[in-house]
């Protein structure tokens, strides 16, 4: 069995999701952080492209607030 080779995609993905929820959605890191449930140093870790793949469990979660934020901000609750 093969994987995929990391590229690099995933982590700026991330990246951009944090970026995105602090700019746009005015949120801290500590704050995005109990969102997320994990601690404020795993969200800094992801933001600054030190973790390369953030867990399954944070990824997810990381996307749902984002996604969360964006339907808020655009108004299509």
């Amino acid at each position: 069995m093969s994987y995929p080779v990391h590229d690099g995609k995933m982590n700026e993905r991330f990246e951009a999701m944090i970026a995105g929820l602090e700019t746009e959605g005015g949120m801290s890191i500590p704050k995005i952080a109990v969102k997320v449930g994990c601690s404020r140093q795993q969200i800094w870790r992801i933001a600054s492209g030190k973790t390369k793949r953030p867990g399954y469990g944070i990824a997810v979660r990381i996307e749902k607030l984002h996604s969360q934020m964006v339907t808020k901000t655009r108004g299509l609750r």
